[in-house]
């Protein structure tokens, strides 16, 4: 899909590099802490990404693209958070996980080439001018809001278990540790491996 200058569409084509960014580190990753935190690390982009979208992107969809396109967008994105879910519960060194993370994988490259094939472009020049600037902020600002609210839930998680759980070392401690260690240092790492910035 060509570059673009809104600011919405340009924040969801960065979202998508980085989610199959986040699928090629957990599949290459060769220990369970890994992979879980990777796993961990998707879940949240993922879910930020999809929540947004549904609160801001599809209804218009829906208006000024197709509607059938906006409810495929809704069931293709609960059935994605479905089959994370489990991936979550399986063992992440089986063979098994990988399948599953194969199938989320393509599921996914579905997904989005349907949005950056079709349906985005469409929308892009359907919308009024004003409600691109509209969407752009909110989108953003959805963003925004469940990417925070993972982060905190992903530092919680973190805080009721032990540093062993999480493969914490005192040479190569985990990234919430980091954190603690070194704020200025682990706070630069860790919002770079969150993707918090909006672009790259």
């Amino acid at each position: 899909m060509k570059a673009t200058s809104e600011p919405w569409l340009g924040a969801i084509l960065d979202h998508h590099k980085r989610i199959e960014r986040l699928i090629t580190e957990v599949r290459n990753a060769n220990n369970p802490q890994d992979r879980r935190w990777g796993v961990r690390e998707l879940a949240q982009l993922l879910t930020a990404h999809s929540m947004a979208e549904e609160a801001v992107l599809y209804p218009d969809i829906s208006e000024y693209e197709s509607k059938t396109h906006a409810v495929m967008a809704y069931e293709e994105h609960s059935m994605t958070k479905i089959q994370l879910a489990k991936l979550e519960k399986l063992d992440p060194m089986s063979e098994e996980f990988q399948e599953k993370l194969g199938h989320i994988e393509g599921a996914l490259q579905q997904h989005m080439y349907q949005e950056e094939g079709t349906w985005l472009p469409a929308l892009c020049d359907k919308l009024p001018p004003d409600e691109k600037s509209r969407m752009s902020e909110r989108f953003m600002e959805e963003f925004d809001h469940y990417q925070s609210g993972a982060k905190l839930q992903i530092d919680e998680t973190h805080s009721s278990t032990t540093h062993a759980d999480w493969g914490c070392r005192p040479v190569m401690p985990c990234k919430p540790c980091r954190m603690t260690a070194d704020p200025a240092r682990g706070r630069r790492e860790y919002t770079r491996r969150l993707g918090r910035q909006r672009w790259q």
